[in-house]
C-alpha cells in the first residue's frame, strides 16, 4: 500500500512540477507510519530497502509521466533527471526520516518474547 501510494504521489509530484499540497501531507504521514511498523518489528534493514524498492516500482510510470506532460526532449531529459537524481534524494530522505521514527521506536518498544530453541547434535537423545 505505501508503495502504491507513493508512486502515485511521485507521478503527481512530477505531473504538477512540485505543487502537490495535501499529496505531501499523506505521503510525509504514511511514511512516518511505515517507521513506526518498521521499530515495533525490529525490521531495520527495510530502512533501506523500503525506499528503494519503492523506487523500483515507480521508476517507469515517474519516467512515462514526465515524457507525457512535456515536449518529448524536454520530457526525455527532465524524466531521466527525475528517475536517477530524484530517486536518490528522495530515497535519501526517505530513509533519513524512517530511521528517524523506526529507531526510536525500536529502543523503546520491548522485544518479543521468543520460545528457546533446543538444538540437539548427532550424539544428544531426548530422554
Amino acid at each position: 500500500m505505501w508503495r502504491g501510494v507513493m508512486t502515485v504521489y511521485a507521478c503527481w509530484w512530477v505531473a504538477s512540477d512540485g505543487h502537490v499540497g495535501w499529496w505531501s501531507i499523506l505521503a510525509v504521514t504514511l511514511t512516518l507510519l511505515l517507521g513506526i511498523v518498521i521499530g515495533v518489528q525490529r525490521h531495520l534493514t527495510s530502512l533501506i530497502t523500503a525506499p528503494m524498492g519503492l523506487w523500483l516500482v515507480a521508476v517507469l510510470p515517474v519516467y512515462i509521466t514526465s515524457l507525457w506532460h512535456r515536449p518529448f526532449l524536454a520530457g526525455v531529459v527532465h524524466g531521466f533527471l527525475d528517475v536517477t537524481i530524484g530517486a536518490l534524494v528522495v530515497s535519501l530522505s526517505m530513509t533519513f526520516l524512517l530511521s528517524l521514527i523506526a529507531i526510536p521506536v525500536r529502543l523503546v518498544v520491548p522485544a518479543r518474547s521468543r520460545p528457546a530453541v533446543e538444538i540437539f547434535g548427532p550424539n544428544d537423545s531426548r530422554s
